[in-house]
């Protein structure tokens, strides 16, 4: 399988016809057989030959990942502008960048990306407070307490009464709290 992809896409390089329907199997190949370098530039080939718009976000999703994988944040991010410019009025696209840094914990360049994203979806409090609690978790992370209280405050200001996430936001202002008071414990204690 994996030889026939690879040789439907040589065929599809030379020749300008495609022979095999496969070329994101091959890079999807590549990926899963550790050859990101490989994966990279096989998904690149694939968005430069053209594809229908619902296969052209899956492709730009594995870009940015291995983007990030390889510790390529600015072309992980030129990829995540891609994707947003093909949905551009979704929230849930627009984070997908920010919550991709979070989960490789990079949580500077998260920080940065939510607090952009927070001024961009500003108004919204639909889709605000989530991107503010996780703005706030991401602060925690990088022991910025007082920038992540004042962030978890405004997130429970503007979360409705009866939502879910004021728990969440709330357990988190308990956490921040907590370290607030072991921090300030350890400052106190004698040596």
């Amino acid at each position: 399988f994996f030889f026939q992809a690879e040789d439907g896409i040589r065929d599809y390089k030379v020749t300008g016809v495609q022979t095999c329907a496969l070329p994101i199997s091959l890079a999807d190949t590549l990926r899963q057989l550790g050859r990101s370098a490989e994966a990279l530039a096989a998904y690149e080939d694939t968005l430069a030959a053209g594809l229908r718009a619902d296969r052209r976000g899956d492709v730009l999703r594995a870009l940015l990942d291995l983007s990030l994988a390889a510790a390529d944040v600015t072309r992980a991010r030129a990829w995540h502008q891609r994707l947003v410019a093909a949905s551009p009025h979704s929230a849930a696209v627009r984070r997908e960048f920010a919550d991709a840094l979070v989960a490789r914990r990079l949580y500077a360049e998260a920080v940065t990306e939510f607090e952009a994203l927070a001024r961009a979806l500003a108004g919204d409090n639909r889709v605000l407070p989530p991107v503010l609690r996780d703005l706030g978790r991401a602060q925690m992370q990088l022991d910025r307490l007082d920038a992540a209280l004042a962030t978890l405050r405004r997130a429970l200001a503007l979360a409705g009464p009866g939502t879910g996430i004021r728990r969440e936001i709330l357990d988190d202002l308990t956490e921040i709290h907590t370290r607030s008071e072991e921090h300030t414990s350890e400052l106190q204690s004698p040596c």
